[in-house]
């Protein structure tokens, strides 16, 4: 659902702000502003408007569009989508999104984001939810203090603090006129591509005082509030006894089994780094070569030289509430209404050892081998490798 906008309308829009006298420079980058989002969202309301016509005559294709019957709830909230919505959504004055909207968001956005798919996602409205690490911190006989203390501290009860991730949604008057059902559509699938590029962010790298703590940070340890980095270690290889050695961390000293891994990176460094380090050509066809199961997840979310190996499952993200606002700082547009989504909610691992921050610098790309008599030899040519 990303805005779609041609080279040229940028280049003509941009030469058009560049030549506007100083005088006139903010009109000029209002005009800039609506041109640009006009022009970016025709497509999209086109779409909408053709699935429509041929969802009144195709009951099966309407199936396939997701459209729902809605609750009186949400039938309330959507109705202010109609020809004024800056009359219903005041600017004094947030209007909650309602919870089964927001679920129904969430569970797109874990299916859509590869990272959010392995990170346990509170439902909306909690305020207080628990997480709990599996460490293996059972014994028989007597329940003591010590044991009991020992149990107790795999859990903690995490209040909600509100930090807020905001994010400008283009609500095209067109997709309006096609009803409740289709704005529902079309507003869940904005909030949900808002909501994936904030959340991932948090989740890989929040600074945990004005974002959730994220997995490249230590979770007891801050600054004036911001969550202190984690020590970066060094991969060299994926085979056994780097990589092994490396997985073991996660092992939390070995209080809980680890069957599996995810790997979370900037897509630079999958293709520079990553990729090279695990691929092997092997009877005539590239499979991958990591001696763990491993799990690669690309995100722009992850800075690029940061990759982050981690535990799946093992970070808790709360979302307390998801309001909406018209955006009042730029004039009216005669198609588009701008509103701010802005999400309050928090999380973090269940520990430190959840994740380690990796320094893939000198990682070395595959260099298959080949055993020739009681001999390990690398192959002079990857394609003779023998499988």
């Amino acid at each position: 659902m990303k805005l779609n906008a041609n080279k040229e309308l940028l280049a003509s829009l941009t030469a058009k702000i560049e030549g506007a006298p100083v005088e006139n420079k903010t009109e000029a980058i209002l005009n800039a502003m609506q041109e640009y989002i006009e022009a970016s969202t025709a497509g999209i309301v086109e779409q909408y408007v053709a699935d429509a016509q041929r969802a009144s005559a195709d009951a099966e294709f309407a199936t396939s569009l997701g459209l729902r019957i809605l609750n009186k709830e949400e039938k309330a909230f959507y109705s202010k989508f109609g020809s004024s919505v800056k009359a219903a959504l005041t600017f004094d004055q947030e209007d909650i999104i309602p919870t089964s909207i927001v679920e129904r968001t969430l569970e797109s956005v874990k299916k859509d984001s590869g990272l959010l798919q392995y990170v346990r996602i509170v439902p909306a409205g909690i305020k207080k939810w628990i997480s709990a690490a599996s460490s293996g911190a059972a014994a028989w006989g007597a329940i003591t203090a010590a044991i009991a203390a020992e149990l107790s501290a795999t859990i903690s009860s995490l209040n909600m603090d509100v930090f807020r991730l905001a994010a400008y949604l283009l609500v095209p008057k067109g997709i309006v006129a096609l009803g409740e059902a289709y704005v529902d559509r079309y507003f869940r699938a904005i909030l949900g591509e808002a909501l994936v590029d904030g959340l991932e962010a948090g989740v890989v790298n929040g600074d945990g005082k004005v974002a959730p703590i994220g997995l490249a940070r230590l979770i007891g340890t801050s600054v004036d509030g911001v969550h202190t980095g984690k020590t970066a270690v060094a991969l060299a290889t994926f085979a056994p006894e780097h990589y092994g050695a490396l997985i073991s961390t996660l092992t939390n000293g070995g209080k809980r089994k680890v069957e599996e891994v995810i790997l979370i990176c900037n897509p630079s460094d999958y293709f520079t780094k990553i990729f090279p380090a695990s691929k092997a050509f092997v009877g005539g066809v590239w499979t991958e070569s990591f001696s763990f199961p491993t799990k690669v997840v690309q995100t722009v979310n992850c800075a690029a030289g940061s990759p982050v190996l981690a535990l799946p499952s093992m970070y808790d993200l709360g979302i307390q509430a998801v309001t909406v606002d018209v955006y009042k700082e730029t004039k009216a547009l005669d198609d588009v209404d701008v509103l701010i989504a802005k999400t309050y909610g928090n999380g973090r691992a269940v520990d430190d050892a959840c994740a380690i921050k990796l320094d893939i610098t000198n990682l070395k790309a595959y260099v298959p081998t080949v055993l020739v008599g009681n001999t390990i030899a690398a192959p002079v040519n990857t394609k003779e490798v023998v499988a």
